[in-house]
């Protein structure tokens, strides 16, 4: 097995799994995989910022979770035919990144793949690849179109999300700051955790009542949400939901609902009253820390209530 880095000129090369000591990391410039090796590891290139150049050999098949996050320099990659799945975050934060296409083999792409890719141009799927598409928004969906599985570029306006959708993937729209409303379709079951991550255009948000699963800080650092209106569909609010919405000011949960998890409105200091609705058991850890304009609040008589869940200044009512 060679692993081998040349200093003076910031090649590494390896025939085997890549694996980048951490002192060399800001170091590499160029990697070259040899023939025969087929998988590059969680994290394989994460945060080397100075690489520009990356050789991958038609023999990979799996490029892993957040294998090229943060590599800031890196300009062009080219993903042979014979790879077939690219992970959770695999080029996140690539900020200088202008081409990327997609061969016929992959059939799975992560969540927030392609985030933070703020120099993307132009996103492209093989026509003969028979498991993804992407549209003229650069919003990538499952070739039959029930799985929205993430966005390549950031644009402005409004989106639509087709009627065929029922799952949106983890961090789908992370970061799209241009959106400022998305429209969800009836028939809609399942948003993962993530999704609108920082959208920060967003004002107001109605998920249909057909969703019923909601994953985990769906919403944080949508700085100008105000208003969303939540799904009877499910039953419970996730944790980090709506941290760090410093502007949201109205949330409708509904009387299905039996727990607010931990943190799940951290910091969102416009909240001036909420309705806890009367099923609701339990309010976790920090779920009101930071919404300081929440000076009182009513809480069913046996719901439990977890140390820190408010401020020191709400008033806590019973009924």
């Amino acid at each position: 097995m060679e692993h081998s880095f040349d200093e003076s000129t910031g090649t590494y090369i390896t025939d085997d799994q890549p694996d980048i000591r951490d002192d060399i990391r800001d170091k590499v410039r160029k990697v070259i995989l040899k023939e025969g090796v087929v998988f590059i590891g969680i994290c394989a290139f994460d945060r080397c910022v100075n690489l520009e150049s990356v050789e991958i050999p038609g023999t990979v098949t799996t490029i892993e979770d957040y294998a090229f996050t943060g590599c800031t320099s890196l300009e062009s990659i080219t993903i042979p035919e014979g790879v077939e799945f690219i992970g959770n975050g695999a080029f996140n934060e690539c900020s200088k990144l202008k081409e990327i296409h997609i061969p016929s083999t992959v059939d799975h792409i992560g969540g927030g793949a392609f985030s933070s890719c703020t120099s993307l141009e132009r996103f492209t799927i093989s026509p003969d690849n028979e498991h993804l598409i992407v549209d003229e928004k650069g919003v990538i969906y499952s070739h039959d179109r029930t799985k929205l599985i993430g966005t390549t570029v950031d644009f402005d306006g409004e989106y639509e999300i087709p009627s065929t959708v029922n799952v949106i993937e983890d961090f789908a729209f992370r970061g799209r700051s241009g959106i400022t409303d998305i429209h969800f379709p009836e028939g809609l079951e399942v948003i993962c955790k993530g999704a609108l991550l920082g959208c920060s255009g967003l004002t107001s948000v109605t998920i249909p009542d057909s969703v019923k699963y909601l994953g985990g800080y769906i919403f944080p650092g949508c700085k100008n949400l105000r208003r969303v209106e939540l799904p009877s569909g499910t039953y419970r609010l996730g944790y980090s939901m709506f941290e760090a919405c410093g502007s949201l000011e109205e949330v409708i949960i509904p009387d299905n609902y039996t727990s607010i998890g931990s943190r799940a409105f951290f910091g969102c200091s416009e909240l001036k009253d909420i309705e806890i609705p009367r099923n609701v058991e339990s309010i976790e850890e920090s779920a009101f820390t930071g919404c300081s304009a929440l000076r009182s609040v009513k809480v069913p008589m046996l719901c439990q209530i977890s140390p820190n869940a408010f401020d020191a200044g709400t008033e806590i009512v019973r009924g």
